[in-house]
């Protein structure tokens, strides 16, 4: 049997993690302690746990390798550490209500109410599932329950490259508003106020989340229910042992429901599936791998830094190829590199693969540099979390739980197309900001006009006199 030999740099990032973690949890109940431990545990479960969950996976590597990796990986946590605390400042509010309980921000002025923001989503929800049933030809049960979704069939699927054809971004954006649409059911569920409502919202989570499992893929799921247990944890009145106990029964629930889509994506759903789940892992926990091949790439000469081109297509993701027909593909030379290329397809490979937040950084800009310009903007990410949950408006803290939601999928590459949903959503809170402040213009014309003049007032008070 060979053991896994795992070089100093790996415990140094190991031990950087714990130090970080400790940190975050001794000033739990400062805002910004939220985003800080997101990203740690999210660098923690993509880069630490691999060689603990599966260390067969780093026995093909040179050691060396894996400690350039290892070494990327604490320059990385380093950085993160130094930036989040040297721009925190930067990010503060002029307005700063972190502090303020949910029932104070429900009565804010010109705030939305969890109650009238759950029946807006309800509406997005009903015409953004009119339209995927009429794509999947009226089928609603297939819309709702994708059981075929591997094989294509469901409601936002479409070709990946210039096969997508005109309205390819248009299809993609309203997948990830349902998405987010999904995400701000579970946020909303321990917040609305009426009973009526919590009703209604658990009936229609029952009946809309299944899409996200069933699609197969765990990015789309964590990101619908994580930001649930979030705002279960963080927003509500619950004894702190029952929101503990939540949190674990929630993790293990996911942990299970994570495992059948690993088991079943590629063979089909069924409930006779479910009895074969003992043993199964979660693969795809390897970016920590993902770092090793990109850094014995580099060494070896195969890959080069792009020196930022990479990050100005994530960019240009947002721009549709129905008005840039020559829009640069994502990671296309990576899937290339790691054996995937080949394939008879408007992109010439048989699957793009992630090569993780840092891994991203060093194809960019190397080993050295790379590391840190990755953790500038995971810092930069988690302070504009923290921004969100210090303003503690409705809208922004619904925001701020579906942004801590997309912080693990960030994990993976830092990408538009993982905030997609985000950026929707926070146009969203701008408009409804917007609209919100003109309400309250009006009113205080209004009010104004009903107030009697001041003149009048004067020579009354004269002639009393």
């Amino acid at each position: 049997m060979t053991v896994l030999t795992l070089p100093t740099s790996y415990y140094f990032a190991a031990l950087l993690t714990i130090c970080g973690l400790l940190i975050g949890l001794i000033n739990l109940k400062r805002s910004w302690s939220t985003s800080f431990l997101a990203v740690l545990v999210t660098f923690f479960a993509w880069y630490v746990f691999e060689p603990i969950y599966a260390p067969d996976t780093l026995l093909e590597f040179d050691y060396r390798h894996v400690d350039q990796a290892y070494f990327a990986a604490s320059l990385f946590l380093v950085a993160f550490i130094a930036f989040f605390f040297g721009l925190r400042r930067n990010f503060a509010p002029s307005v700063v209500t972190s502090n303020i309980s949910i029932r104070d921000a429900l009565r804010a002025p010109g705030s939305i109410s969890p109650d009238r923001l759950a029946t807006m989503a309800i509406g997005l929800w009903l015409v953004l599932l009119a339209i995927g049933t009429a794509r999947v030809g009226g089928d609603l049960f297939n819309a709702l329950f994708p059981v075929n979704s591997r094989s294509g069939l469901q409601m936002w699927q479409r070709h990946a490259g210039a096969g997508a054809g005109p309205f390819g971004f248009a299809i993609s954006m309203m997948a990830y508003l349902y998405t987010l649409v999904l995400a701000c059911f579970g946020i909303l569920l321990p917040i609305v106020r009426k009973r009526r409502m919590q009703v209604v919202l658990i009936l229609v989570v029952l009946v809309s989340w299944p899409y996200a499992f069933l699609l197969g893929s765990r990015n789309v799921a964590l990101a619908v229910v994580a930001p649930m247990f979030a705002s279960i944890f963080l927003f509500t009145r619950l004894a702190p042992f029952l929101k503990v106990a939540t949190l674990v029964c929630g993790f293990f629930a996911l942990e299970y429901c994570f495992r059948a889509v690993i088991a079943m994506r590629n063979v089909g759903f069924s409930l006779s599936g479910l009895n074969n789940l003992d043993g199964e892992q979660h693969l795809g926990l390897n970016m920590g791998s993902e770092l090793i091949w990109i850094t014995s790439f580099l060494d070896e000469g195969r890959l080069e830094p792009s020196w930022g081109q990479r990050y100005l297509a994530e960019i240009f993701a947002v721009v549709p190829r129905a008005v840039w027909p020559g829009k640069p593909l994502l990671g296309i030379d990576y899937a290339v590199a790691r054996g995937f290329g080949g394939a008879d397809n408007d992109i010439g490979v048989f699957a793009t693969i992630s090569s993780g937040m840092i891994g991203q950084g060093v194809l960019n800009f190397g080993i050295l540099f790379g590391p840190m310009v990755a953790a500038l903007l995971m810092a930069l990410w988690a302070n504009w979390l923290n921004r969100l949950r210090m303003q503690a408006t409705v809208p922004r803290l619904a925001l701020f739980l579906v942004g801590l939601g997309l912080t693990f999928n960030l994990g993976r590459d830092i990408t538009s197309l993982v905030l997609f949903p985000f950026i929707f959503g926070y146009v969203a809170v701008l408009l409804f900001e917007m609209k919100a402040k003109k309400r309250m213009g009006r009113q205080m014309e209004v009010t104004q006009r009903s107030l009697p003049d001041r003149s009048v007032v004067r020579q009354f008070g004269k002639r009393r006199r």
